[in-house]
């Protein structure tokens, strides 16, 4: 893929949509961790763990630049 297929593929209506899913279960794994480590009271190490890498692979998905991209599928 070239960098200009990249950045058509962005601007599709389909990807912004992909896209806006990805924040929002983003934005959910962040509020959970929130809710459970703030607001519940509870510490459970794994459980926030995975809350936060869930987050941080959404918001990687999100914000990766084509070279990250093209890295990623070469790493077969």
């Amino acid at each position: 893929m070239r960098r200009e297929d990249f950045d058509a593929w962005r601007r599709e209506p389909v990807t912004k949509v992909i896209f806006a899913a990805l924040a929002k279960a983003r934005d959910r794994e962040k509020a959970e961790w929130i809710r459970q480590s703030w607001d519940a009271g509870h510490c459970d190490p794994l459980v926030l763990a995975e809350l936060r890498a869930k987050a941080e692979a959404f918001e990687d998905m999100l914000s990766n630049s084509y070279e990250i991209w093209m890295e990623w599928s070469e790493a077969e």
